[in-house]
């Protein structure tokens, strides 16, 4: 049993924001009827009990840290380091956020801590990161405390020994969309505070579950978005400002993008929109599209889709260590 429980704790991470988690219990995703028997061979591969057993306590690991301080209010970050530090390790950056309304960085441990486990056996820093709250928060402030935080890194890589020529950025919905618009903004852009401001915010991939890509006039009908936005809502022209998608070029970096075809939330026309201009651009894009999935837990695990769950964490985990020219044997 908790060789099944695993597989969904880390799929419950590489796809969690508040309303993913919302009134669920690992019991009662456990009990959902996921015939998890069928992945036998991929679940093989990891040590689930040694996962369990070590993550337990994960949380007393993590390395608090200031990464900045705006209008009187002290942001953090969790540092989660390596179990067997090298010289330079490569570092995942974690945005945790539910409806744009938060980001906090210990969100990361909802459900996921036999992965983040997993992740620092692999050699990686993951560092989650707190964010503004609205409507302190809104657009364009979370972008900036999201490049601040990769400005951070760079400041402080000596000290840490984070490899900033190996920084990937993680996100699933709201969260995804600021680790696009991290990811595709240059260096000067989104500049939240003058201190960091000298220090670069470049990252080399990034990977999105359930992500908007891009606003547009029927955006307007979204209080979500109206929200987030802001001031910024009354004119269009800031709809664009916020679309990750305004700002790919033919040097924009790796993306991952997961989707699921049936999401009511996120409709699934942003990650095509998105791997059309990828394409256009001749850009090294991958997409994982989930036939029959859903934009919550719940819906993966009570509706049959392809690929399964356990494929989808699998097929993640690969492409992180691909990237960051990590492999199993190393």
């Amino acid at each position: 049993m908790k060789k099944k429980l695993f597989l969904v704790f880390l799929f419950i991470f590489l796809i969690n924001n508040n309303h993913f988690v919302y009134g669920q219990s690992p019991l009662k995703i456990f009990l959902s009827g996921y015939d998890f028997t069928k992945d036998k061979e991929i679940i093989a591969k990891y040590d689930l009990l040694h996962l369990l057993k070590e993550s337990n306590n994960i949380e007393q690991r993590a390395l608090t840290r200031k990464y900045k301080e705006i209008d009187g209010e002290k942001l953090y970050l969790d540092i989660y380091p390596p179990i067997n530090k090298d010289k330079k390790n490569p570092v995942l950056v974690y945005f945790h956020y539910g409806y744009w309304k938060g980001m906090g960085r210990t969100g990361i441990l909802n459900l996921s801590k036999p992965l983040l486990y997993y992740l620092n056996e692999q050699g990686f820093y993951v560092i989650s990161v707190d964010g503004r709250q609205l409507p302190k928060g809104k657009f364009p402030n979370n972008v900036k405390d999201c490049k601040d935080a990769i400005r951070w890194i760079y400041k402080n890589s000596e000290s840490y020994g984070f490899d900033t020529k190996n920084i990937g950025v993680l996100g699933a919905s709201s969260g995804g969309h600021l680790a696009l618009l991290t990811a595709f903004s240059d260096n000067n852009s989104y500049i939240g505070d003058n201190e960091l401001a000298s220090y670069p915010s470049k990252v080399n991939y990034a990977v999105v579950y359930g992500t908007p890509t891009y606003f547009s006039k029927e955006s307007e009908s979204n209080p979500y978005v109206k929200e987030y936005l802001g001031e910024y809502a009354k004119n269009r022209l800031n709809y664009i400002k916020a679309s990750p998608i305004h700002y790919m070029n033919k040097k924009s970096i790796p993306i991952l993008l997961i989707h699921g075809t049936k999401d009511t939330y996120v409709p699934f026309e942003h990650s095509q929109k998105i791997l059309k201009k990828a394409k256009e651009l001749g850009l090294d894009f991958e997409f994982i599209k989930i036939e029959n999935g859903g934009h919550t837990v719940s819906e993966f695990l009570e509706k049959e889709i392809s690929p399964s769950p356990v494929n989808i964490v699998h097929s993640i985990l690969e492409y992180i260590e691909q990237k960051s020219n990590l492999s199993k044997d190393q």
